[in-house]
């Protein structure tokens, strides 16, 4: 398995209404700001961190795959080793 953490950053004007709370966890193009028409959204779910003129969204990419193994093969892996099908 291989993870990294994302993170988009959005600043918002202070005379912004912020329309997230902190540790709130967002969908993709949620309604993070507004003011009038305008709005700020967030281009990829996560959760949110406010910071006194942004938002930050943060969120984890995992690549994690399942591999049927016949029951007599012989595996040499240890822990945290990466491995590779030929």
């Amino acid at each position: 398995m291989n993870a990294a953490t994302l993170r988009d950053e959005y600043e918002v004007p202070g005379n912004w209404a912020m329309k997230v709370e902190d540790g709130e966890t967002v969908p993709d193009g949620a309604l993070l700001a507004q003011r009038g028409d305008s709005q700020v959204l967030a281009e990829h779910g996560g959760k949110v961190r406010r910071r006194e003129s942004a938002l930050i969204i943060t969120r984890e990419l995992r690549d994690e795959r399942e591999y049927e193994i016949p029951g007599n093969a012989r595996l040499l892996i240890v822990d945290g080793q990466e491995s590779a099908c030929r």
